[in-house]
Order: structure tokens, then sequence, then C-alpha cells
């Protein structure tokens, strides 16, 4: 053993460096647990920040895409707000007789031999084959009822509003 310390005071020193260790290794143990939680808990924050941020830039991005679409949705509100008291009416004697009221081949519908007709002729003297097979196709849903066909027209109306629109943000990059 040795030779300068007596037996009871090495194993004294012994227990005392032990217990020191233990001590030590506690407090270690400790720094180390209390580390793991804030580096975790840190982790987290990071996560949530991370999280928060993407659900944020998610929120921006939905906006931003309705901020496109709200100019499209006020005009076709405004259209239908327009044009929705039409549907109320009856034909007009203006020209609704030589296209629609008093048009046999526009009354009978969409037929192949109609079909043939509306882009060979110049009735009125117009060559407009789809105005005449939208009027067949009209006849042929809604028979001579003038809503069907204003219905028709306000949808047509809307359509083209908002293919302008469109056409006008895509090219002036609002």
């Amino acid at each position: 053993a040795h030779p300068r310390i007596s037996r009871v005071s090495w194993v004294n020193k012994t227990i005392f460096r032990a217990a020191a260790k233990e001590k030590v290794w506690r407090w270690t143990r400790r720094r180390l647990i209390f580390t793991k939680i804030r580096q975790r808990a840190a982790r987290g924050q990071a996560f949530m920040a991370g999280l928060i941020a993407e659900k944020s830039r998610q929120w921006f991005q939905f906006v931003k895409a309705r901020q496109k679409w709200l100019p499209g949705v006020l005009l076709a509100a405004l259209v239908w707000a327009a044009f929705l008291p039409a549907l109320e009416n009856n034909f007009v004697s203006y020209d609704d007789p030589d296209y629609v009221t008093a048009n046999p081949r526009v009354q009978s519908g969409l037929t192949w031999e109609n079909i043939g007709w509306a882009f060979t002729t110049l009735h009125i003297a117009n060559w407009h084959p789809l105005t005449w097979l939208s009027h067949m196709l009209d006849c042929e849903i809604f028979g001579l009822e003038p809503w069907g066909h204003h219905l028709t027209n306000l949808l047509l109306h809307t359509a083209n509003t908002l293919l302008l629109f469109w056409i006008l943000a895509g090219m002036t990059g609002a």
C-alpha cells in the first residue's frame, strides 16, 4: 500500500474521492439533463417558429391568390346585377323572330341537317354559325321559354367579361 498514508486515511481518502466523484457525477448529470432540456426546448421553439413561419407564408399566399380573383368575382357580380332582370323579360320583336321565334330551323333544335345549315347559310345577311348553334341548343334545352335564352346570354356575358379581365391582367402583369 502507501507507505506515508495510513490504511485508514487511505480508505477515507478513497471514500472521499468516490463521494466527490459521485457528487460531481450528479452535478454533471444534472447539467447534462438541463442542457438536454434546454436544447430540446430550443429545438421545439425553432420547430414552432418554423411551423408558424410556414403557416403564415401559406396564409399570405392564400390571401394573395384570392386578391387576384377578387376583381374577377366583383366583375361577375356586376354583370349579374346588370343583366339578371333580363331573365324576367320576353322575346323582343327586333331580331328575335328572325333568329328564334319565327325560325323553323332553330326551333327544330340541333340536328345534323341544321348544323350543316348553320355553317353554310347567310341568313339575315350574316355568317355566324356559333350564334345559330347556340340558339338551336337553347331551343333544344329550354324550348321557346325566353328566360332560358336570356340565361345563356347572361352566362356568355359573364364568361366574356372574365376572359377579357384575365387577358388584360395577364398582359399588364397586374
